[in-house]
């Protein structure tokens, strides 16, 4: 086996990932109990990580990096958020201190480890990018917001017996985005959002859909650009707005 086959059949990796949504839904109860804030969050566990796993080997594969870089890409979307197991709060520099521990599991090289920890580490804020690899991960990891995701956090918790239904209830959403389409061809990256539901939602969503900074920097850093689409047509210029 390689590394990420190691890692991705690894009892305590998979512990992590399974429990991280189940973690979150303490905190959120927590503080929507104490609070007047109403918090939901989406999946942070096994579905995003696979999700990110494969559209981060997607992008570099497409980018013509090798099947080494590839691995180490893989291996950095396994583990990205496995720091939410301490909650939402700087979970990205605690889970990439949480990597070191189980990467020493593995026979990479102290360069190799660092490129995971520093890709890890940074993905929330792109303040750093080191690597193709902490790129292709920061590309992913913010552009993934679909519905999906957010209702599989939700599956994963009814199957613990860990969520409310009349809480679940109050967060369904009568539009949203049915899928993210990733796809590059001649340096550009290419975000397609596609949406679902009340037709009446349409316009409001796709105002909704804004080009995120970090991904811009991280496309930058592959030698791409990065293009937003909303079912396939090309969001308008004045319609982008950056997010911090």
């Amino acid at each position: 086996m390689n590394a990420y086959e190691l890692l991705f059949n690894d009892n305590e990796v998979n512990q992590l990932i399974d429990n991280v949504n189940h973690k979150l839904n303490e905190i959120i109860n927590f503080v929507n109990k104490t609070t007047d804030i109403c918090w939901i969050f989406c999946c942070h566990g096994k579905c995003h990580a696979m999700y990110v796993v494969d559209t981060v080997e997607y992008i570099l594969r497409a980018l013509s990096y090798n099947e080494h870089i590839v691995m180490l890409g893989k291996i950095a979307g396994l583990l990205h958020d496995i720091g939410n197991i301490c909650g939402r709060d700087d979970h990205a520099r605690i889970g990439g201190d949480m990597s070191v521990v189980l990467l020493n599991k593995t026979g990479l090289t102290l360069e190799d480890k660092h490129i995971i920890y520093q890709a890890i580490q940074d993905h929330s804020t792109a303040n750093n990018i080191t690597s193709a690899v902490g790129a292709a991960l920061i590309i992913v990891d913010k552009t993934d917001g679909t519905r999906e995701r957010n209702t599989k956090y939700k599956d994963d918790l009814r199957k613990g017996g860990f969520y409310n239904e009349e809480e679940l209830n109050k967060h369904e959403r009568k539009y949203g985005i049915d899928k993210v389409n990733v796809s590059v061809a001649d340096n550009i990256i290419t975000i397609d959002w596609i949406p679902y539901g009340d037709s009446q939602e349409y316009n409001k969503l796709k105002r909704s859909v804004k080009v995120d900074s970090r991904v811009v920097k991280a496309a930058e850093f592959l030698k791409c650009t990065v293009l937003y689409k909303f079912n396939g047509e090309e969001i308008e210029l004045i319609q982008k707005g950056i997010l911090m």
